[in-house]
């Protein structure tokens, strides 16, 4: 009987031993899901990140976009899946020895780069646009008394065809720096030679033609 008592009374211990472990189970359980919802009800924010480079990827982690860093220049581009070449590249880049600038290149399926937003080394604003060979046949230009605008020939080396600015020039024989608006048309050929003038000054238009030697040849009004 003193077995049996001993025995009753270890078994009688055991089983309280369990059940109090399957309520510590248990509890540890329910406190591990509700730090699960609660993660997930509100997502730690990151509010800080440092990388040199930052890749975006579709559902089969194609590229789509990428934030990098280059020669101390931050580079953000913009893919298509299909393209090996970014269609949208946006940058600073290195204008002159100690001068930088921001560039916007816009691409186009099977295309470099046809057009161009940048700045000059002068600060200035530029704006270029470009065949599908990459060459240049049109560029806007901000001057830092007036405006360009080129329409050039297209070629490996681009020739300005017709050019239309409009500058401050200084006043002949004026006092004070005084300066005047000045506009100009100029048909040229594949040499940069100006054949054709369109020019105001004086308050009164003008027509001047020239030479394949650029000698004057005609003027209206004379």
């Amino acid at each position: 009987n003193h077995i049996m008592n001993s025995l009753e009374r270890r078994i009688v211990h055991l089983e309280r031993s369990l059940h109090r472990m399957k309520l510590l189970l248990g509890l540890c359980g329910a406190g591990l899901a509700v730090v699960v919802l609660l993660g997930a009800g509100a997502p730690v924010t990151q509010t800080f990140i440092r990388a040199k480079t930052i890749e975006i990827v579709d559902d089969n982690g194609k590229t789509t976009g990428s934030l990098t860093t280059s020669s101390g220049c931050g580079q953000l581009s913009l893919f298509h899946v299909s393209e090996s070449a970014p269609l949208i590249k946006l940058g600073s880049e290195l204008l002159s020895q100690d001068r930088f600038g921001g560039v916007i290149r816009v691409g186009a399926s099977g295309q470099k780069t046809p057009i161009e937003l940048a700045v000059t080394p002068d600060a200035n604003g530029k704006i270029t646009l470009k065949n599908g060979f990459d060459r240049k046949t049109l560029e806007l230009l901000a001057l830092s008394d007036g405006s360009r605008l080129d329409i050039l020939s297209g070629e490996v080396q681009p020739a300005t065809e017709v050019r239309i600015e409009s500058i401050l020039e200084a006043v002949s024989g004026g006092s004070g720096g005084e300066k005047k608006r000045r506009s100009r048309v100029e048909v040229r050929t594949g040499q940069e030679q100006v054949r054709v003038r369109l020019d105001t000054e004086k308050d009164a238009g003008s027509v001047e033609t020239f030479s394949a030697e650029g000698i004057a040849t005609g003027r209206m009004p004379h």
